[in-house]
C-alpha cells in the first residue's frame, strides 16, 4: 500500500474516491453524498490543485496495486494548528496499515508546516477510529458537538500537540470540502 500526496491532475480519482467514501460510510462525514455529488468538476480540480501546492492544505491517498483505497486531508486552521478531516479507508483495505500511514502523512505534513498541533473530530461511536487516533498520540479534548450533516450523531474532539516552538497566529482558510467543521 502506497500513501502519498494527491497530484494536481488526479481530481477524477479524488472525486471517485470521496464519493465512494460518502456512499459506503455516510454517517462518518460532516458532508453528504448528495452535497458533494453536486460539486462542479471545477471544484474537484481546485481541491486537487490546492492539495498539490500543499501550502495551506494537503490531501493524502492510499493506493494498493493501482486501486485507490483511502484518503485523508489536512488544512491549516486560523489559530495555526492543523486539522485532520475526512479520513476514510475502504472496508476491504482496513486493518492493513493504510489508516495509520494516512495519519502519519498528516502528522509529517503538519510538522513541515510548523503547526503546533493537529485537531480532529471523530464520531462518538467510532471506537476503531478513536483507538487509532489515540495510539497515534491524539488525546480527547472533552469537546463534543453534533456532526454537521447528521446532528443526531455526536463527535468527540481530539488533539495531538506537536513542537511547541512552531509558528502561531497566521490566518488560515477553512477546511475542504464544503468548508465544514472538522469531521
Amino acid at each position: 500500500m502506497e500513501v502519498r500526496p494527491l497530484g494536481a491532475s488526479e481530481w477524477r480519482e479524488l472525486k471517485e474516491l470521496r464519493l465512494r467514501a460518502l456512499a459506503v460510510d455516510p454517517l462518518a462525514f460532516g458532508s453528504t453524498l448528495a452535497e458533494e455529488a453536486a460539486y462542479a468538476d471545477s471544484e474537484w480540480v481546485e481541491w486537487a490543485e490546492e492539495s498539490d501546492r500543499g501550502d495551506q492544505g494537503r490531501t493524502f491517498v492510499a493506493i494498493d496495486d493501482g486501486v485507490w483505497q483511502g484518503m485523508v486531508f489536512s488544512s491549516l486552521l486560523d489559530e495555526g494548528s492543523a486539522g485532520l478531516f475526512g479520513m476514510w479507508v475502504d472496508p476491504r483495505a482496513r486493518r492493513m496499515g493504510a489508516a495509520r500511514a494516512l495519519v502519519n502523512a498528516v502528522i509529517g505534513w503538519a510538522r513541515q508546516r510548523q503547526a503546533p498541533g493537529i485537531s480532529l473530530s471523530v464520531a462518538e461511536d467510532n471506537m476503531a477510529a478513536q483507538r487509532l487516533f489515540g495510539s497515534s498520540g491524539f488525546a480527547p479534548t472533552g469537546e463534543r458537538r453534533p456532526l454537521p450533516s447528521r446532528p443526531h450523531i455526536s463527535t468527540l474532539g481530539m488533539h495531538l500537540a506537536l513542537d511547541s516552538s512552531a509558528q502561531r497566529g497566521r490566518a488560515r482558510p477553512s477546511p475542504r470540502p464544503g468548508r465544514v467543521a472538522p469531521e
